[in-house]
């Protein structure tokens, strides 16, 4: 299903239309699809593939207020089209009356962007895995205010037109997927639950005094990041864009960089140059230092070079690790030497020796099984020592998190202050 001006309001019914059908790697091309139901009043259509489907989700109109939910569509960008998404926040139902006469009600949406090509796209509820409408039309199309949707309700009434009254049983696929995402969110919650409730119980006690101010200095030294070009410090946690990365394995969706260095054990994080890798990793030791974890936040051409000065790989990282503390290692080392995370930055910059690299850092994962680890390279490094860990891409900028958007918060604040 999608909306009919999509199709073409004057599209007869029983006439054949091409479809597209995007892979990871090309688009496909799919003739032989017929439109057996075309409404231009309601702006819905409904098209019968050639060959059985057996992907089929569910449908449910059901939602609360703040339900999170999420659309795909065909966006056109600098002359290209794109496969892409939107996330955004259930906001109700619009009473409404169009300039052809339609009336009805809407499924109303806040917070997503709806660009020209996302009209006729499932609007997926992430709260009850259920398809709650098909998004026909954006408040403004160049920011984020969000937009509307056609109703469920509309569409079963049109399905049951169309003499559709049992619709198809639901693909396993996407149960499966549903089921996989619950655990994951589960997983993630307990994590959490867990994360908190430790940083209250080392809140409640007295650390070592060499524990206590190496966590102080981390957590002081990474509170501000960079931006090329601009004389001035952001802090990483007030002006910090949520950064979001793409599975390497599946290229499919997207997870948040901090629920994913939560939810992976072991991470290896690609980016190209300028991406945000290296402020990514800043942010991430932030914020778990930030609530008492115990975090080994190093650049690894240093661990690279200390190592060659004849000490172990081991001792290297917690070198490397308190390099500017002022504090000597055999004070702090009986207290970092079990981290609960090692964010490792640079090990494209190891150049030849980015392989051995990436060999130690392997084998020290496995010998500290208790720990998360999480990687960062460019692009074209030799990674096939970490082929179990979970690979992923950080995301291109979008007009959603282009780091304009700090600089001009930064102007802002500082007008303000002036004024």
């Amino acid at each position: 299903m999608t909306c009919s001006h999509v199709v073409g309001r004057d599209v007869a019914k029983n006439s054949e239309i091409e479809l597209e059908k995007w892979l990871e790697s090309f688009v496909k091309s799919i003739s032989g699809a017929t439109v057996i139901a075309n409404y231009p009043q309601d702006d819905i259509a409904f098209i019968q593939t050639l060959k059985p489907n057996s992907s089929f989700a569910p449908l449910s109109g059901d939602g609360r207020i703040g339900q999170r939910l999420t659309a795909l569509g065909f966006p056109c960008t600098d002359d290209r089209k794109v496969f892409d998404q939107f996330t955004a926040s259930y906001e109700g139902e619009t009473l409404f009356i169009d300039s052809r006469g339609r009336a009805g009600v809407e499924t109303k949406f806040k917070s997503g962007q709806v660009e020209s090509g996302f009209s006729g796209g499932p609007l997926l509820n992430l709260d009850t895995s259920r398809i709650m409408g098909v998004v026909v039309a954006s408040r403004d199309k160049r920011s984020d205010l969000g937009g509307w949707a056609i109703e469920m309700s509309v569409i079963e009434r049109l399905l049951q037109e169309c003499h559709y009254n049992k619709l198809p049983d639901i693909d396993p696929g996407w149960t499966k997927a549903v089921a996989n995402s619950v655990s994951c969110e589960e997983r993630l919650k307990e994590r959490r639950f867990v994360l908190e409730s430790s940083a209250l119980a080392s809140s409640s006690r007295q650390l070592p005094e060499h524990f206590q101010k190496y966590k102080n200095w981390l957590a002081k030294t990474t509170s501000s990041f960079e931006v090329p070009m601009i004389d001035t410090d952001f802090s990483i946690s007030e002006d910090w864009i949520v950064r979001n990365l793409a599975s390497r394995k599946n290229g499919r969706g997207s997870i948040d960089a901090e629920v994913a260095a939560e939810v992976y054990p072991q991470i290896l994080l690609r980016g190209s140059s300028g991406s945000g890798k290296s402020t990514l990793m800043k942010r991430l030791a932030n914020s778990f230092a930030s609530i008492g974890k115990v975090v080994l936040y190093v650049n690894l051409p240093d661990i690279l070079r200390i190592h060659k000065a004849g000490n172990t790989f081991e001792n290297a990282i917690t070198l490397t690790a308190i390099d500017g503390s002022g504090i000597n290692f055999d004070d702090i080392v009986s207290h970092i030497g079990s981290p609960d995370y090692l964010i490792a930055d640079g090990l494209d910059e190891c150049q030849r020796h980015s392989v051995e690299v990436a060999k130690k850092l392997s084998n020290w994962a496995e010998g500290h099984s208790e720990a998360r680890v999480i990687v960062a390279c460019r692009d074209g490094v030799a990674t096939k020592a970490f082929h179990e860990w979970q690979h992923l891409d950080i995301l291109k900028w979008t007009p959603k998190t282009s780091p304009f958007k700090v600089i001009n918060r930064q102007f802002n604040n500082q007008l303000r202050r002036l004024a």
